[in-house]
Order: structure tokens, then sequence, then C-alpha cells
């Protein structure tokens, strides 16, 4: 019994352990030969090429996973032994490594296509191209001895295939279809396109996905070094996608945005760390526009000690008037009626004409460590900062926008200092005001010739203004990239959340237990498991960048180097 399922195992990681393996390889390149058998009008295109000996240099972040905690408790349990006893088995059956024996099925790149079907689920076929012709006739025929196939062949043209039929119980029958010939592996649970696959294969034809205009925009916008690639074709799938009777807030536009989506690529890297990076490409008519490309000076006072950063661009006003004309009649004019009420806290200024405008583009924000800690008290503050615009003050308004909102946020804040704690009193102090007590805050804001800061304390605004006149800006852990920054750019200080959260381990699972049922070892296991998870990565990052034709989106983790 034991045997038996050593061997369901093998033959499972033999058929589909392909593409696994194709994952991890350290180095790729593109590889068309699979691609002219796919049609254009694929919905889905998922691409790895093979093993390149030239590439010597190792993964620091694999090296990392396999020093990490969590993957060498792995090595040591029971699944891990298993794995290796199937292993084992596939390589007595194979007469080689079974890592070395993958690389040479997958020499000649792997690539995955899905068809869309309008009257029934999609369709999808997997092509590989092997070393050469004797490793890929081995790889199948044991295979089919492995599951016990029984095997019907045709022919299409000069071409066959096989119809290939396994027992997954006693009472329910598996049917696939595969070919191979020479290098290349085809593989579908559906004959017609197997048979459409083999005759594109026979004719060299242009009438293939690496003629698609939908593809070469797409395989443009992605890095050449990209491990594994999908291509999305957003047309093969617009019978499945459509606009309802009745939409709701933000469905109509979502549509529109679908509409002129001509492509959509995917690609993964393994550097210095894992990243998955997007770009969606659109016709002029409808993407979105970066707002500006200026620089923002928001690095110039980030703190060495963030957990959290965020930097960002955003239009204010043009989201606002967006949102009033998207609000029904009623919220619409309850919306204008604040308006007018803003001008009386905003001394005359007008929130949508005047005071959002002077905002921006550019903002950040971050999460910085208490330097004490205690039990109840939350462990961190934090800083949120946006930029004026250079002409903020350049209007008719006899008042400037500065002194206007710096009045309206002093009047606003009073207002929240008598309505939550009676006992609280608004302080000013530097040209920082700052609500003295506020259960475990402070809150506090401040306007300055280039921001308008809010924070959870004084200090914190103290700081930030401080860090620009330090000639060598502190450097972050987490460190913002030279030049403009992306348009939403968000960074995860993993390295020094670990810290903290060793240092001060104690407090932790102590405040932890006193809320959740868990006792206090379970929370100390829990929290140990958890810091050891996270030491895979020592930094988090998500980047989007919005340009005239695309939108890019990166999201990944990486490790420290130095």
């Amino acid at each position: 019994m034991i045997r038996s399922l050593h061997n369901r195992i093998a033959s499972f990681a033999l058929g589909f352990g392909l593409i696994a393996s194709a994952l991890v390889h350290t180095a790729w390149a593109a590889e068309a030969d699979l691609l002219r058998l796919v049609r254009p009008d694929v919905g889905l295109c998922m691409t790895a090429s093979g093993w390149q000996p030239s590439v010597k240099k190792p993964s620091v972040w694999l090296e990392r996973v396999k020093q990490s905690p969590l993957y060498q408790g792995w090595r040591s349990s029971r699944d891990y032994q298993k794995f290796r006893r199937s292993i084992t088995a596939l390589e007595g059956r194979l007469g080689q490594p079974a890592w070395g024996f993958f690389k040479d099925m997958t020499a000649g790149g792997v690539a995955v296509a899905v068809y869309p079907r309008p009257e029934s689920e999609p369709v999808s076929i997997l092509l590989l191209q092997a070393s050469d012709s004797e490793t890929l006739k081995t790889a199948v025929d044991l295979w089919n001895e492995m599951e016990h196939a029984v095997l019907e062949t045709d022919q299409v043209g000069d071409l066959s295939y096989v119809q290939r039929t396994t027992s997954k119980s006693a009472d329910q029958q598996v049917v696939q279809y595969y070919a191979h010939h020479g290098r290349l592996f085809v593989l579908t649970d559906d004959e017609t396109t197997l048979r459409t696959t083999l005759q594109a294969s026979a004719n060299e034809g242009d009438d293939n996905l690496t003629t698609a205009a939908w593809f070469q925009t797409a395989q443009a916008a992605l890095p050449e070094d990209c491990r594994v690639k999908a291509y999305f074709n957003p047309r093969a799938w617009d019978s499945a996608v459509q606009l309802p009777e009745h939409p709701k807030f933000g469905e109509r536009q979502i549509f529109k945005l679908w509409q002129q989506c001509e492509s959509i690529a995917l690609g993964l890297r393994v550097q210095r760390g894992l990243s998955l990076e997007g770009v969606a490409s659109f016709s002029s008519a409808l993407a979105a526009k970066s707002t500006d490309n200026n620089e923002s000076a928001f690095r110039e006072h980030l703190p060495a000690d963030a957990w959290f950063v965020y930097t960002g661009k955003v239009d204010l006003a043009g989201g606002a008037r967006f949102l009033r004309l998207e609000l029904p009649e009623k919220d619409r004019r309850e919306f204008d009626n604040l308006r007018q009420i803003g001008r009386g806290f905003f001394l005359g200024h007008d929130v949508l004409d005047n005071v959002l405008p002077a905002l921006g583009p550019h903002f950040g924000c971050y999460i910085t460590p208490r330097a004490d800690m205690e039990d109840d008290v939350p462990p961190i503050h934090g800083v949120f900062a946006l930029e004026f615009e250079p002409q903020a003050d350049a209007n008719d308004n006899a008042v400037p926008v500065r002194m206007a909102i710096d009045r309206g946020l002093q009047t606003g804040w009073g207002v929240l200092a008598a309505l939550v704690d009676t006992s609280a009193r608004l302080r000013i102090e530097d040209e920082i005001s700052w609500i003295d007590s506020l259960g475990p805050w402070q809150p506090a804001f401040s306007v300055t010739e280039d921001f308008l800061i809010f924070a959870t304390d004084p200090e914190s605004i103290q700081k930030f203004i401080a860090a620009k006149s330090q000639t060598d800006p502190p450097q972050a852990v987490v460190k913002l990239p030279t030049g403009p920054l992306p348009d939403q750019h968000v960074l995860v200080n993993l390295h020094g959340v670990r810290s903290f959260l060793a240092d001060h381990e104690n407090v932790f699972v102590r405040r932890i237990a006193a809320n959740s049922p868990l006792s206090v070892e379970e929370v100390e296991r829990r929290l140990r498991r958890a810091i050891m998870a996270s030491e895979v990565f020592d930094s988090l990052f998500l980047t989007i960048d919005l340009k005239s034709d695309h939108v890019r989106m990166t999201v990944g983790g990486a490790v420290d180097t130095k």
C-alpha cells in the first residue's frame, strides 16, 4: 500500500511537477517556439523558459528561504520525509536525479494556454519542449506505465496524437489527449484544441500569438528577466464581462476601463527577493494620467526607524469633484451645504476651488515605534503630510490659503477636543497645534511653507520638520529609490518590526493574552511563529505608476544584502 502511494505521488510529480519546477529555476530566456503554437484569440497564456547554465550566481532570497526556521522545520517534518521517499521512488524508476530530469524536461520552455468558450468552461492546454526527444519519450512512457493508462492513437494530417484514459476511481475515468513529436509535448483534455495546435505546428503561418498586437504590447511591457510570465487578453473574455442593467457606484467607470484595456501582463522575478510585476495597457482615451513628474520632498523627512512608509500622488480637488458628480441629487445638495459651511472655517476660501487645489499632488505618511512601551499605550507614532502646491497662495483672496487652512483646522481641533473629552485643551506652540490629551494620543497638526502635517503627537511633527535641516538625511532600513518616486509607493520594514517585537515580546504577549481567549503560552508560541515566518523577507513593497497609456504595479518582498 505504501509503495502504491509512493508511485501515485511520484506519478503526480512527473505529470504536474514539470510546471512547478519551472517556477524555481534561477534564470530564464524568452522562447517564441511554443508561442507560435498558441492562437491569437487565447484568453490567458503563461510561459516559463528553460535553465540557463551560464548563470551561476544563486538567488540571495532563495538562500534566505533555505536558512529560515520554517523551511528547516519543514525539512524535519513527516510531510517532507514522505516527499523525499516519493522523489526517491521516482528517481529509482528514472535511473537519474529527479531535479536534473525536470530541468531536461523544461529545457526548451513551458507554456499553458487558456481559451474561453462562450457556452462552456474554458479549455486549457500545456505545451513544453524537452532538451531532446529521448528524454521526452522516456518521461511519457513512464507516466503512462505508472498510471496504467489505456491509449488510443489518432491522426491529424501527418501528425499523430493519443487519447489517454485512466481510472480515477472504480466508476470514474479521466480522458486526456496528448502528442509528442521530437522535443515537443502537448497535453489537454479537449481533443479539438489539441488538433488545432498540431495543425499550427505543421503550418508555419503568421496567424499565431506572437503576431497579435495585444500580445506584442504585453510582452514589451515586462522586464526580460521575469522567470514566469502571464499574458491576459481582455477581448477574449468580453462575453463574460457585462455592465449590469442597474450599475452600482463606480461600476460604469470600471466597465469603461475594461473596454479600453488592451492587454494585461504579469511577470515573476527572483533577485534580492520575490516580486510580481503587472502592467495593464490602455488606449490613450481613458487611461489615467500621472499628476506630475516632480520629485517629492517627503523622502528628506523620512526617519531611519520607520516601520511603514507610504508616498504617493493624489488629485484631491479632482477626486472631490468626481465624487460630487457621482452622488445622488439629494446627497449632492448636502455636499454643497457642507461646502458653504467650509467657507466659514477657511476664512472665505472654498474647499473645492481654493483649499484642495492648494494641496498635493505629493503626500506621504509613515509609522514609527514608540521609544517607551507600556501595557496600555499603542506601540506606534504616525505622521501624515501633504505637500503644498508651489503657487498655493497665488489667488485673489485677501487671506493666504495656508493661513486659512491653519485657522480652519485650529477651529476644528478645538471642537473635536470639546466633543470627545471635556478636559482636553487645544495647545499651540512653535506653529504646532495639538490636543493635549485624547486617550493615548495627542493629535497634532502644523502648517509650514512646504507641508500640511498631521501626527499622533507634537514631538513627531518636530522630528519631521527637523529632518530636513540635517546635511545627511537618515536612510531607512527600507530605502526609497533615487529619482522620481512612483505615483504610489508602499514600504514595510519587516526587519525593524521583528527587532521591536523581539525586544518587547513580554509586553505584547501580556497585552494580546489579556484580550483573547488564548493562554499566555499559546500567544507566545504564535507570536514567535509569526516572527519566524517573516524572516524570509526584510521588507515588503508595493508600487503603482500611472502613465498616459498604462498602469504598472509591482508587489513583493526583498532581503537586505548589506
